[in-house]
C-alpha cells in the first residue's frame, strides 16, 4: 500500500466512524440502528476522490444495505445507487447527488402530504 493510500485509509477510518456515529437511523427504512449494525454505503462507489467524499455516503442498516446490492437496478432507479454514468466519476457523481437530493426531498414532501390527507379523510364524519 502506498504512503498516500495509507494516509487516506487512516482518514477514511475516522471519517467513517464520525459519520456513522452521527446517523442513528437507516436512511432507507428510517428505523433506528444500533451502532454495530450501521453500514456505510458508498452511493457512487469509492474510486479516487469518491473514497473520502462523505457527502455521497449513506447510513444503511445491514438488511437495507444488502438489499441495495442484491437489487441494483431497482436501487439505482430509487436513488440508492448513483446512475450508471456517474459510478466512480467524481464530478458527475456530485451533480447527480444534487439531483437525487432534490428528488428525495420531493418524495418526502409528497409522502408527508399523503399522510396528512389520509388523516384528514379518516377524521371526517
Amino acid at each position: 500500500m502506498s504512503a498516500k493510500r495509507l494516509e487516506e485509509s487512516k482518514e477514511y477510518a475516522w471519517r467513517k466512524k464520525e459519520f456513522l456515529e452521527s446517523h442513528e437511523d437507516c436512511e432507507r427504512c428510517k428505523k433506528p440502528i444500533p451502532f454495530s449494525a450501521r453500514d456505510l454505503h458508498h452511493w457512487a462507489k469509492r474510486a479516487g476522490k469518491l473514497y473520502l467524499e462523505n457527502r455521497l455516503w449513506l447510513c444503511l442498516c445491514r438488511r437495507c444495505h444488502e438489499w441495495v446490492h442484491r437489487h441494483e437496478q431497482i436501487a439505482q432507479r430509487d436513488g440508492w445507487i448513483a446512475p450508471q454514468g456517474c459510478i466512480n466519476d467524481y464530478p458527475k457523481a456530485l451533480i447527480a447527488w444534487g439531483q437525487r437530493d432534490a428528488t428525495m426531498k420531493e418524495k418526502f414532501q409528497l409522502e408527508r402530504m399523503q399522510i396528512y390527507l389520509m388523516a384528514q379523510i379518516a377524521s371526517e364524519p
